[in-house]
């Protein structure tokens, strides 16, 4: 007996289904969360956004780290998922108030929300956007101080060579890299360039 599972291998939902049917038992679709949402709610519209980044990072379209930050920004409009989805601009604002003390982070969030609800107007699900028109609250220093060559040395005199502190500025000078990317960087990106070891 054919039993049809409604996933693929690397799917999230693939070993339970896979499991059922083993067993003899017609596994139902795993359903997106915007399809458990109170339609109408902030929920389905945040869910169902997640979910069209889902499908542009398979496609090659959207980065992964852009889902992520776009995640981790508007996952504060699901503490309250069957909330309308139309959200007043004064919620906004005092959201916005209560991230005071990460300004930065602040503003962050209600660009999120306002691309969040330009794409929900290109596709008819809302009329107006409340966050366009919020005031920013960052206010923008003069910035990290440039190392100079006399800092760099310093450093390397306190931090010896093979400590980590001494690996990781070396990699930092020598590739250019991003410090996100410190973090991964490792023996596995080596290469050779004209017969010199490099990074790749």
């Amino acid at each position: 007996m054919r039993i049809q599972i409604f996933a693929v291998p690397g799917d999230e939902d693939f070993s339970r289904q896979y499991s059922l049917a083993r067993r003899g038992v017609k596994p139902d679709p795993l359903k997106k969360l915007s399809e458990e949402s109170l339609p109408q709610s902030i929920g389905w519209l945040v869910n169902s956004y997640f979910e069209y980044l889902e499908e542009r990072v398979k496609a090659g379209t959207t980065s992964a780290k852009t889902l992520k930050k776009k995640r981790n920004l508007l996952n504060r409009l699901l503490h309250d998922p069957d909330k309308r989805m139309q959200i007043p601009q004064e919620k906004l604002i005092e959201m916005q108030d209560k991230m005071g003390s990460t300004p930065a982070q602040a503003d962050a969030f209600i660009e999120a929300v306002a691309v969040l609800y330009d794409w929900a107007i290109e596709r008819k699900r809302v009329k107006e956007n409340p966050a366009r028109g919020i005031k920013s609250i960052y206010k923008k220093g003069d910035g990290a101080a440039p190392w100079k060559a006399a800092d760099v040395k310093a450093f390397f005199a306190k931090h010896k060579p093979g400590t980590k502190p001494h690996v990781a500025m070396s990699v930092l000078l020598w590739t250019g890299c991003r410090i996100e990317d410190l973090t991964v960087l490792g023996r596995r990106f080596e290469c050779v360039i004209d017969e010199v070891e490099a990074l790749r």
